[in-house]
């Protein structure tokens, strides 16, 4: 990803100041550029942004595919396994030879079981990263992560009540998840019930089942294996991932449950059990609609926004700065602000160029006012687009329900009071 990027912009101030993450751009290399539009140092702030997007990436695809408008859940593309079909070729041999009460299992079920659990373990952010070393090996720790001593400055901290990548081991790690617990049926007990209980009630130990299918996915590099306290953990090989942009939906035909794949893998999960716990449906085509985010993170034109405030509280040089910043931004200068939250410091005198869109927080005390305020945009070619938010007040309350008074009838001059003796001292 970060090298189809640096293809797309012309330099590395682009490329920074694009795809720099929020919670880095107190970095001073950034914070220079920012200033100063010089990159003094590109090659270190590249590789922080590298890191980050690589970070980023197994994140959007793994523990948070399925939390909010994701590219997964949105159907504009999904992250999806190579080799896959190698596997099940040395797999169903292996567990019909070794299993007697799976020795009669097709090829079919072994892969939707298969399917599930590595879909499964995805889903839950168990894949092997470089960045999450210190987190894996210590058993799921989030401290190593956010402690300021050792965190990496380009990873972002892991809140204490937020999702948190679930790796499977074969300990007693809290953050991780287990393949059995005697104290608990675990979702992998769930999965075996599910995919062969109704050919044969009496099941193998879930260990022994998975045990098989852990050693292949070694052998064949689809997962890696590390260990912590003599206890082993395992995760999903990233060199054996890839994003593709072909997908297809389904839905479990019992609680709807959606479930978005590549649509080479569509026999794999067409009429696999329901990935959700609690549920035994099966998942059947959907109708994919055109959806309003795919199309967005499809086709549209995504910008950055860059947002700073312009106040009379700056210093008269920190806000000429912003001004100008805003005004004369072009295209090859991400860094600088597209989004200006402002006092009525910009209400008047100041032409902003080609600016669109106004947004008020606020009505306006009067039309004078609100002609200045909204006399912003539009001032290149007569286009804009205005909005006024209207709050519980009184105020505004009446104006929202009358708002010709506030936009038609004469336009009283601003006044200007020589005897303000604040206004004086400013001035």
């Amino acid at each position: 990803v970060s090298t189809y990027w640096q293809k797309k912009f012309a330099d590395d101030k682009q490329y920074i100041s694009t795809l720099i993450a929020p919670d880095m751009e107190w970095l001073r290399e950034y914070d220079n550029l920012v200033k100063t539009d010089k990159l003094n140092n590109p090659a270190q702030l590249k590789g922080l942004v590298d890191k980050r997007v690589e970070w980023m990436i197994h994140s959007e695809y793994g523990f948070k595919s399925h939390i909010g408008r994701t590219l997964e859940r949105s159907g504009a593309s999904v992250m999806s396994l190579d080799g896959f079909g190698e596997v099940i070729d040395a797999l169903l041999p292996m567990i019909q030879n070794s299993i007697e009460l799976l020795r009669t299992v097709s090829r079919s079920k072994l892969e939707k079981f298969v399917f599930g659990f590595l879909l499964h373990l995805k889903r839950n952010g168990a894949i092997y990263s470089e960045h999450l070393q210190p987190y894996i090996t210590s058993g799921g720790d989030t401290y190593v992560i956010n402690n300021i001593g050792s965190r990496k400055v380009y990873m972002p901290k892991f809140g204490t009540n937020l999702s948190t990548p679930k790796f499977l081991t074969n300990g007693n790690f809290r953050a991780f998840d287990k393949i059995s617990n005697r104290s608990k049926t675990t979702w992998y007990d769930r999965w075996l019930i599910h995919n062969f209980v109704d050919d044969n009630p009496l099941l193998p130990e879930t260990a022994i089942v998975y045990q098989p299918i852990l050693e292949v996915l070694l052998k064949h590099k689809i997962l890696i294996e590390t260990d912590c306290a003599d206890k082993l953990i395992w995760g999903l090989n990233p060199e054996k991932l890839f994003i593709t942009t072909d997908t297809s939906e389904l839905r479990c035909g019992r609680c709807k449950h959606k479930l978005t794949i590549d649509t080479n893998d569509h026999h794999y999960a067409f009429d696999m059990k329901c990935m959700r716990r609690e549920c035994n449906g099966n998942y059947e085509n959907s109708i994919s609609e055109e959806s309003y985010y795919r199309l967005l993170y499809s086709d549209g034109d995504l910008q950055r926004v860059v947002a700073r405030e312009h106040t009379g509280l700056l210093g008269r040089a920190v806000r000429e700065k912003v001004e100008n910043d805003f005004i004369k931004r072009r295209s090859t200068e991400p860094w600088k602000p597209n989004l200006l939250s402002a006092t009525p410091t910009l209400e008047m005198g100041i032409d902003i160029g080609d600016l669109s869109s106004v947004i008020l927080c606020s009505v306006p005390p009067n039309g004078a006012n609100y002609l200045q305020r909204i006399g912003r945009a539009g001032r290149t070619d007569g286009n804009a687009f205005n909005v006024t938010l209207a709050n519980a007040s009184n105020h505004d309350l009446y104006f929202y329900e009358e708002p010709n008074e506030i936009m038609q009838g004469s336009i009283d001059a601003p006044g200007v009071y020589i005897d303000a003796s604040a206004i004086l001292q400013r001035q």
